[in-house]
């Protein structure tokens, strides 16, 4: 299970039980932040290929689980992602809590 909130819309479990893997949804979750932030970003963070990225990016943008103009995030640490608000540089309160390697 991922821990932390992301976003209060996201239904992990019922994510989950949908069939998505956690790097799905924490690619949901990378999408739904603020600062720019790609596939190779995420690649980073998953510690995978960008290329199995942009290919699960993909196929979740079909599915409508995300827009290409969410490809947004920003990386504090590879532990805890936190969203930006894009302005003030203030954090908003959720934060995204990576799986332990």
């Amino acid at each position: 299970m991922v821990e932390g909130v992301i976003k209060q819309s996201v239904d992990v479990r019922g994510l989950l039980e949908a069939g998505l893997r956690e790097s799905d949804i924490l690619i949901i979750a990378v999408a739904n932040g603020d600062p720019c932030i790609g596939p190779r970003g995420i690649a980073k963070l998953l510690n995978v290929q960008a290329q199995a990225v942009s290919k699960r990016m993909k196929s979740l943008e079909k599915f409508g689980y995300i827009r290409p103009s969410e490809f947004r995030a920003a990386m504090y640490s590879k532990e805890v992602a936190a969203c930006n608000n894009g302005h003030s540089g203030q954090q908003k309160d959720e934060r995204i809590l990576w799986p332990k390697q």
